[in-house]
């Protein structure tokens, strides 16, 4: 997989995820992709969370970023806010049409998703910020 970064899209207590199909696996991830050469993460983030949702946002923050073994590349995750846009499924412009891996978008109550893994990693840094600087994380998504 490589280098990724993604971006945690969360309004009024839902946090948005897509289904994706890789290697013949299906799961639910937060919108994101390969970082491409020359490419900030902070900034793929921006246009894969665009390329698959249809929403364009701005980076609130960077929630974590490490070494991953399953893609064997850095990852990278962060808060981002609803700027414009439509929420509805996109398109990977690099997959022909029968071959494209994303198969749905949906906002999730957050209390049904806690126990994911990349959501896990999230919320413990928003509650983190909340300690330190309440009022700035509650007008996060308004």
């Amino acid at each position: 997989m490589g280098t990724r970064s993604c971006a945690a899209i969360i309004k009024d207590d839902l946090i948005l995820m897509v289904r994706q199909t890789y290697k013949g696996n299906t799961f639910w991830t937060l919108p994101g992709g390969r970082i491409e050469p020359s490419e900030k993460p902070s900034d793929c983030a921006i246009r894969e969370t665009k390329e698959e949702t249809g929403l364009e946002i701005e980076i609130i923050d960077l929630v974590c970023a490490f070494f991953n073994e399953t893609i064997d590349g850095l990852y990278y995750c962060y808060l981002g806010r609803v700027i414009g846009g439509k929420a509805e499924l996109g398109t990977e412009p690099e997959l022909s049409t029968d071959s494209q891996e994303l198969k749905e978008l949906r906002w999730f109550p957050i209390s049904k998703m806690k126990n994911h893994k990349e959501v896990k990693r999230v919320l413990a840094f928003v509650r983190e910020k909340q300690i330190v600087t309440k009022c700035r994380v509650l007008n996060l998504w308004s």
